[in-house]
């Protein structure tokens, strides 16, 4: 984007006395309350956080939901099943 200046945020940052990389470079505990956590889009934290470990671990993700279920949540958006 032409008038992004990614200064200006570091400036800013600096001159709140904050730590830009604290916020968006470190790993987090999964228990951590995240400044998101407060959006809801339907897929639930722990389908995320089971997601994360099966692709850590096992080096895969489940399969689309269009071949099967994982269970995320995003059923509540449609009132039930989300492909049949």
């Amino acid at each position: 984007d032409e008038y992004f200046d990614p200064q200006r945020w570091y400036d800013s940052f600096a001159k709140a006395g904050l730590d830009g990389a604290f916020y968006a470079n470190r790993l987090r505990p999964y228990e951590e309350i995240t400044p998101w956590d407060h959006l809801d889009f339907c897929v639930s934290k722990n389908f995320l956080i089971r997601e994360n470990k099966i692709a850590k671990e096992e080096n895969r993700t489940t399969p689309h939901c269009r071949q099967q279920c994982s269970g995320c949540g995003a059923n509540k958006l449609v009132g039930g099943v989300c492909f049949a």
